[in-house]
């Protein structure tokens, strides 16, 4: 298989198939029914007076609303738009705009995720850019993301590249995932699939799923790595034992093609799979009460 293949290959092995349908929004008039007609038999100097009376009434009304009613609220009447909705995240800001690492990342996530406060995915790439600046792996793999989908900035594939590279470097298990991505789709970075399956290996290890398939994917198409169908097999059988679908479909077509020593070998090394743990400072992101105390 050409390596443009390849690559497709691997890249239509993720992909979900996402239809967002808008909800219709239209709506319908409802044209009002003729009144019938009404009669004009009393007398003029009555209408007048009627008439006389309800423009009275109607202005005055009007003078008792001026003065009476519900006056405007000069601050509610200001845009809240982006501001802060509790103490909480009020004293997240100020701690955010004092250069606090910590702060700044937590800030970028709730911009992010429109988690107390308004969703803004400029102001989630200003405050990421901060902390992902101070070396904070989770600020830089949520960066690289937004540099990815273009979300609050021009995309940039190879700037989104550069922070996985960065956040994994430093142990996020998630930019390990998308850098390994970036070099098998050559999205970002030059199309490696010994990088791809360097990084897919690292995120593998510590157990993330998605990542195992994917070595799994290289190992049987020997891609940046020996053709191994038993080692594709195990990385299969891993990923399966956390519930992923589509590896437990590979497990079951490859058991026939596999010789009986070597498929059970393989069944006992993913049985024995202990994960490595991940690092939690880069890849957790900190509780608020953590950053306020």
């Amino acid at each position: 298989m050409e390596a443009a293949g390849a690559r497709e290959y691997l890249a239509q092995t993720r992909r979900a198939a996402q239809a967002a349908a808008d909800p219709s929004t239209a709506s319908a008039w409802q044209v009002p029914g003729a009144t019938g007609r009404t009669r004009e038999r009393s007398r003029i100097t009555r209408a007048l007076t009627q008439a006389f009376f309800v423009i009275l009434v109607m202005c005055t009304g009007f003078l008792l609303m001026q003065y009476f009613g519900p006056q405007p609220d000069a601050e509610s009447d200001q845009s809240t738009v982006g501001t802060a909705s509790t103490p909480e995240m009020r004293e997240l800001e100020a701690r955010a705009n004092q250069g606090i690492a910590g702060a700044e990342l937590l800030l970028g996530l709730r911009y992010a995720d429109g988690d107390g406060i308004e969703a803004n995915d400029a102001e989630a790439a200003r405050w990421l850019e901060r902390a992902a600046q101070k070396g904070e792996a989770v600020a830089q793999y949520r960066l690289g993301t937004l540099y990815e989908k273009g979300l609050g900035v021009t995309s940039n594939p190879n700037l989104a590249a550069d922070w996985y590279t960065k956040a994994a470097e430093l142990g996020n298990v998630k930019a390990m995932h998308n850098l390994a991505v970036a070099y098998a789709n050559g999205n970002g970075r030059e199309a490696n699939f010994g990088e791809a399956a360097r990084w897919f290996r690292s995120a593998a290890d510590r157990g993330l799923a998605d990542s195992q398939f994917n070595l799994a994917v290289l190992h049987e198409r020997g891609l940046g790595v020996a053709t191994s169908l038993p080692e594709a097999y195990r990385w299969y059988a891993i990923a399966a034992a956390q519930g992923d679908g589509e590896s437990s479909t590979r497990v079951e077509a490859l058991l026939s093609q596999i010789p009986a020593a070597d498929r059970d070998a393989a069944d006992k090394a993913a049985e024995a799979f202990t994960a490595t743990p991940a690092e939690p400072k880069a890849n957790e992101a900190p509780q608020l009460s953590q950053v306020l105390n």
